[in-house]
């Protein structure tokens, strides 16, 4: 006699929002490990809660490759950085502690397309500061090109 093999098969709970740019708060950042072409993958995965509209509360994840030489100017957690921050890193030397970052509100744009297995998830394809962030103070001088003293160190 063999034994009968069962096993529920349920739904993925996670809610797949609307393309469109989002209030919200960065509320965690976490070092993973995930899989890619079969091999693994150190990433941040990144979450977001949203601060209005009809999914006020409610959070969503994305994930950025840990930077393996430092933070180019392209790479994803920079652009991150940069736009949680409200201006520019160019001319920055020194460490960036992100756990800093955790707390702030921005706008987050959402968008939606396939991933690696071809089912439809949300990204977010970027971070802006939040709404009416530059217009309360001028506009800060842009910082220098090569690192002085001043653009030394730590950025928070």
């Amino acid at each position: 006699m063999t034994t009968p093999l069962k096993f529920r098969v349920t739904e993925s709970t996670f809610e797949l929002y609307p393309a469109d740019v989002y209030d919200a708060k960065l509320t965690k950042i976490e070092q993973k490990q995930v899989e890619f072409n079969g091999a693994p993958n150190d990433v941040l995965e990144w979450t977001f809660t949203f601060l209005d509209g009809e999914y006020v509360g409610k959070t969503i994840n994305d994930i950025a490759s840990w930077p393996q030489n430092g933070l180019s100017p392209k790479s994803k957690i920079r652009l991150w950085i940069e736009g949680l921050l409200g201006r520019s890193l160019q001319g920055y030397t020194g460490e960036v502690d992100i756990n800093k970052l955790v707390g702030k509100d921005c706008r987050i744009n959402v968008t939606r397309g396939p991933n690696t297995k071809g089912r439809e998830v949300n990204k977010i394809a970027n971070i802006l500061p939040p709404k009416g962030a530059n217009k309360a103070a001028p506009t800060p001088a842009p910082m220098p090109v090569t690192p002085t003293q001043e653009t030394e160190g730590e950025l928070f």
